[in-house]
């Protein structure tokens, strides 16, 4: 789940990318618009890569709070760079000869351009993290899964092993009761209940040496499953 979140919107910020390029090429493209329909149309076009872009890139940084400030900064370059855009498309728009288009353009290649080209830089630099990201959190959790198998196979070995030791000790009275309470904790602890105390660990005997032995996985277990509730 965690993967699937950071891959759908490293491709959002992907596709927000695009809409920001597309922005800045609508600029130049209402200026040669031929007739009032063309330029209305672009200048709709801008609007609407404006907006879709904030609400995709603000939608991209609340679904990955873990790399919400390096998201931010490319939010806020595009921010800036519609401010100082948006006055010089109005004047496109609105203009109504040759010259009063040209000024326009001339505004938008000083004052629109270079925010323009540095918000598609920060944003180009987001989406490249958040591929890495995306892998990184990958491999981090087909790590967590082997190490899982890898648990479960050895609680599986352990309980093997008090299995054959209680064939051993089973015609002592005393020592048969030791072992069940131990493999009674052990079943809890395969089970995923790790919160029982492991009997026996003070005896100096075989059957303490084994309950050492569990009490280790369940010190191992414990830690496992600390680091992966702090990776979610």
């Amino acid at each position: 789940e965690m993967v699937t979140r950071i891959d759908a919107n490293t491709a959002a910020s992907i596709r927000a990318n695009r809409l920001l390029a597309q922005y800045g090429r609508a600029a130049y493209q209402l200026a040669t618009a031929s007739d009032d329909d063309a330029n209305s149309r672009y200048f709709r076009l801008m609007q609407e890569r404006r907006q879709t872009y904030l609400a995709m890139m603000d939608k991209v940084q609340g679904a990955i709070p873990e790399k919400a400030d390096e998201i931010r900064v490319p939010i806020g370059l595009a921010r800036e760079a519609f401010a100082s855009c948006d006055p010089a498309v109005e004047g496109i728009a609105k203009a109504n000869d040759r010259n009063a288009v040209l000024t326009s353009v001339n505004r938008v290649k000083n004052e629109c351009d270079q925010k323009i080209n540095a918000a598609l830089e920060a944003q180009t630099k987001v989406a490249d993290g958040l591929l890495k990201f995306a892998e990184q959190r990958s491999d981090e959790l087909s790590a967590q899964s082997s190490a899982t198998v890898t648990l479960s196979a050895a609680m599986a070995g352990l309980g093997l092993l008090i299995g054959v030791a209680l064939s051993i000790f089973i015609g002592t009275k005393g020592l048969s009761q030791a072992m069940n309470r131990l493999k009674t904790v052990m079943e809890s602890f395969a089970r995923g209940d790790l919160q029982h105390d492991v009997p026996g660990v003070a005896r100096v005997d075989e059957l303490g040496q084994m309950a050492k032995t569990v009490e280790v996985f369940k010190t191992n277990a414990l830690e496992f499953e600390r680091i992966r509730a702090e990776q979610r």
